[in-house]
């Protein structure tokens, strides 16, 4: 069984470049570091054509304009009258507005790298049941606050069955065949489930199941983000982010569309699922949603010329490894040019993985970096207690 470990926090861990190749070791090209006056118009012309056409294309919401395009397709005809057919058969829902004081909960990526780490660790495979509806079956007689997603069944000799719900995907794990039968059998009797073997494409991540560990990435997301904004022939990059980059609300150049940059963000910060090394710059860029200006989507077409040249990368889980949770953290004070809020980070790794990271702007204003280290280490030691009950319950 799985122990709950001490947790190390280095509050004077430096930040450590994972790429391959040094920043010291190239020299971009002036256009990318600074931009001339008359490179800036060809680059934004451009983009301001990308952006132009995207506004044409989805004259429609995006969900309308994928529903138009897969409703061609008999196959997910198919898949929605069954779902459709599901629901009205149990009678499932009824609309009605959240209670007060309620929150919606749902599975944090956190938890799945967690669950893949302990898997990889103890040497069990991954399976993934989905679900035709995503809704309850039966009524609600009592009052439920929250909905659990996260579920541990402990049997007799040490056998163990772990759980974890996403609407309508579930995955499991644990240690016994015999438990795993019983558990996709009354699974599939109570529910009208699919069997879908081992885990392969779970919430938008890959994963890559093998005898010396599993690796999870987002390749095939990359690429497409890539598509969507007519940078799948960009040239890449060795860094995200130019070394000691200042942005400000008022940037510098012209105004941008704020639609087009939001749709980037967006997608950014979905990548962060399986991407801690663009994290930092990701959380940056997106505080610039409201008025973006060149400079700021500059930065921004600067990270997807860095996911070009790092399509395949993604985090491996290494088989075996019996190790400790370890956590660091640092903060950088004063860093935002604006409010002079500074920035908290931190990263927990099971062994030599990470499992879980963030970086955010603090929400006050500290006198001091002392102050600043506090406020970053309090966070870091919320999402320390959350990963050792986890790690508790196992």
């Amino acid at each position: 069984m799985q122990q709950s470990t001490p947790i190390i926090f280095d509050t004077g861990a430096k930040e450590v470049d994972t790429i391959p190749e040094s920043a010291a070791n190239s020299t971009p090209a002036a256009a990318e570091s600074s931009p001339t006056a008359e490179t800036l118009p060809t680059a934004f012309e451009e983009t301001d054509a990308v952006a132009q056409s995207l506004r044409r294309a989805r004259k429609n919401p995006a969900w309308m304009m994928y529903y138009e395009s897969v409703i061609r397709e008999e196959k997910w005809r198919k898949a929605m009258d069954a779902e459709i057919k599901a629901i009205k058969r149990n009678d499932t829902w009824e609309l009605i507005d959240l209670p007060d004081k309620h929150k919606i909960i749902v599975t944090k990526h956190g938890t799945i790298r967690l669950l893949i780490a302990l898997a990889a660790q103890n040497l069990w495979l991954i399976f993934q049941l989905d679900v035709k509806s995503a809704f309850l079956h039966g009524y609600l007689e009592e009052e439920c606050p929250y909905e659990p997603t996260f579920f541990v069944k402990i049997g007799e000799d040490g056998r163990m069955l772990i759980a974890c719900l996403y609407v309508d995907n579930l995955i499991f794990i644990g240690n016994n065949k015999g438990m795993f039968s019983d558990f996709k059998r009354s699974m599939m009797n109570e529910f009208e489930m699919s069997d879908l073997g081992k885990m392969h494409y779970f919430l938008g991540l890959e994963v890559v199941q093998s005898n010396d560990g599993i690796f999870v990435s987002q390749k095939k997301y990359v690429q497409n983000f890539l598509n969507k904004f007519k940078m799948q022939n960009c040239n890449p990059t060795n860094i995200p982010v130019e070394f000691g980059l200042k942005l400000t609300k008022a940037g510098s150049g012209k105004k941008m569309d704020n639609t087009f940059y939001k749709q980037i963000m967006g997608s950014l910060m979905y990548l962060n699922a399986t991407r801690p090394d663009i994290m930092y710059i990701v959380s940056l860029v997106s505080r610039y949603m409201e008025c973006p200006t060149e400079i700021h989507l500059l930065a921004a077409k600067r990270i997807l010329r860095y996911l070009q040249g790092t399509k395949d990368f993604g985090i491996f889980y290494r088989k075996g490894e019996k190790v400790d949770l370890i956590g660091f953290t640092d903060s950088d004070y004063a860093g935002d040019q604006d409010g002079r809020k500074s920035t908290s980070g931190y990263v927990f790794m099971l062994g030599t993985e990470a499992v879980s990271w963030s970086s955010k702007k603090q929400t006050v204003v500290t006198l001091s970096c002392t102050e600043a280290e506090f406020v970053t280490a309090t966070a870091c030691v919320c999402q320390a207690i959350w990963l050792r009950r986890i790690l508790k319950k196992l």
